[in-house]
């Protein structure tokens, strides 16, 4: 048996019995179908299509069924269960297919990202694989075994997959999407939004692919709380959708239609049409660079030369950071400065320490010269789970790259910078921004600058909202009550804007939804 942490270091995440029944009944239908698990691990899925095969009369399953894994201590269960000769010790994606091809492929690849794959593996799965070219470099491992098992299949057969949520939100997930349109008949992927796999905060999809050899003509998205029954209410999804953003399609068209009026109506934009979004401060060592004020004042360091900087998005507590609210500081040299022997002492011991040979300090002129120091006009979160809004930046911070800066176009004066952030704070941005951005694992957002271009945001020009309104939104952000603050900015559209209470109704609750299933909160059908 393989134990949990080197599990979790390789991806492995063992099937609940439960959800391996629901697979193998997607995948199998007739008893004299054969069936391939290409990772079979402890044998989960496999089991299950066993019982599955002698549910439906097969009298000798283990005939039917074949496996591959790559770690032999999982063997023995397998071997009692389908034989020795149906059991391959190898690494699947270094196997070719058979003459024969098989009914069902079902899997559960191995979840390891992209950056924990050793580059010559990536190298020789893109060279070695065939479809795998297509794929990104920054494809998880889970997108190689899924091109690669395709190729096992016979014309008609099917593939029934446990995947991580990436398949519908990742960015290099649109090349697999665009792979599975292009070969199987019918596409249905279940969002499961309960957390199944013990020790892991990864949840996933089911996805149900049939009728391999035809371009897809019906996709289908549906949602289960936890392992799914007879209560999944399927959603069609366009082509167009399916490639771009399939996880709008949790979305019910009616959403879409009044979102759509109200960004209208009450004159919501993109966020880039009124403001630049970029990540913060990339140092290359923190440990280094970024210094505490007691730290700084020991070393003797000049204050000149240490600009405030948020390290977190934890900073981010009110609509408005102030410097006394920040005890962190980056160290900035300009490239021309005859630095002081304090500061060259501390250069010296980053040298000693191995600092200067790092990725991003060896890429500069000096290794210890930081030239992007200028403050942004306001903050925005890159990864949070709690409802991000902009925070203004009177006092000049700097923020590292776990933050990101706003900078307002030199059009916008500060009545409608109040307008813009405020406004952030209502049920039509905050589902806007459910929408863009990727969903990691425990239900943390992550919102990368493309996603935070399109949040949409109020930016009308002379109509400010009222001192008090602002005033009461501060206080319930700053008390940590944003979900109140949310409600509190939907009212002040409903009564201030020609906009009906069942619109924003309709938004806010489907917001909370989306929010909810971020979350693995249970969510009604």
């Amino acid at each position: 048996m393989i134990d949990q942490n080197e599990r979790k270091s390789n991806g492995i995440y063992l099937t609940p019995p439960e959800l391996a029944q629901f697979v193998a009944t997607c995948g199998i239908h007739q008893a004299d179908q054969t069936v391939l698990d290409p990772c079979f691990g402890e044998g989960a899925l496999l089991s299950a299509a066993y019982s599955r095969l002698r549910t439906l009369g097969c009298v000798q399953p283990s005939q039917q069924l074949y496996g591959y894994e790559i770690e032999p201590s999982t063997v023995d269960h397998v071997v009692d269960l389908i034989g020795q000769d149906n059991v391959v010790i190898r690494d699947f994606l270094d196997v070719s297919p058979p003459d024969e091809r098989l009914d069902t492929v079902i899997m559960n690849p191995p979840f390891v990202r992209h950056h924990a794959i050793p580059r010559d593996r990536i190298d020789r799965m893109r060279n070695g694989t065939a479809g795998a070219s297509t794929l990104p470099r920054t494809s998880d491992l889970w997108a190689y075994f899924l091109v690669h098992a395709a190729r096992f299949l016979r014309q008609e057969g099917s593939l029934v997959a446990i995947l991580p949520w990436s398949l519908l939100r990742a960015d290099y997930a649109k090349s697999v999407r665009e792979f599975l349109m292009g070969r199987f008949r019918t596409i249905r992927v279940v969002v499961i939004g309960q957390m199944l796999f013990d020790g892991a905060e990864e949840r996933v999809t089911v996805l149900i692919a049939e009728g391999f050899g035809s371009r897809a003509s019906t996709i289908c998205l549906g949602y289960s709380f936890g392992v799914p029954g007879s209560e999944i209410q399927w959603r069609a999804v366009s082509d167009d959708l399916w490639l771009e953003s399939p996880w709008k399609a949790m979305v019910p068209s009616e959403v879409h239609d009044v979102f759509s009026f109200l960004v209208e109506r009450l004159a919501f934009v993109p966020l880039k049409d009124v403001a630049t979004i970029r990540i913060g401060v990339v140092t290359g060592d923190n440990g280094f660079f970024i210094l505490e004020g007691e730290q700084s004042r020991t070393l003797g360091l000049p204050d000149s030369l240490l600009k405030p900087i948020v390290t977190s998005s934890r900073c981010l507590a009110s609509l408005i950071l102030r410097q006394d609210g920040v005890d962190d500081f980056l160290l900035c040299i300009p490239d021309s400065l005859d630095i002081p022997q304090t500061v060259s002492d501390y250069v010296c011991s980053g040298e000693k320490a191995g600092v200067h040979l790092k990725y991003h300090p060896k890429r500069r002129p000096k290794w210890y010269c930081i030239n992007q120091c200028t403050a942004p006009d306001g903050f925005l979160p890159y990864m949070t789970k709690e409802v991000p809004y902009i925070v203004s930046n009177p006092d000049g911070l700097l923020s590292t790259n776990t933050v990101h800066g706003v900078d307002f176009n030199d059009t916008i004066d500060d009545s409608t910078k109040r307008r813009i952030q405020l406004s952030m704070l209502t049920s039509i941005s905050q589902l806007s921004i459910e929408l863009a951005s990727r969903t990691y694992g425990g239900g943390v957002l992550k919102i990368e600058p493309s996603s935070a271009a399109g949040i949409f945001v109020s930016a009308e020009v002379g109509r400010s909202a009222p001192a008090h309104l602002e005033r009461e939104i501060g206080a319930l952000v700053s008390a940590g009550r944003r979900l109140d603050a949310v409600t509190r900015m939907d009212d002040w559209l409903t009564t201030s804007s020609r906009v009906t209470r069942a619109q924003m109704d309709l938004i806010r609750d489907c917001y909370d939804k989306m929010r909810r299933l971020r979350l693995s909160n249970r969510v009604e059908a």
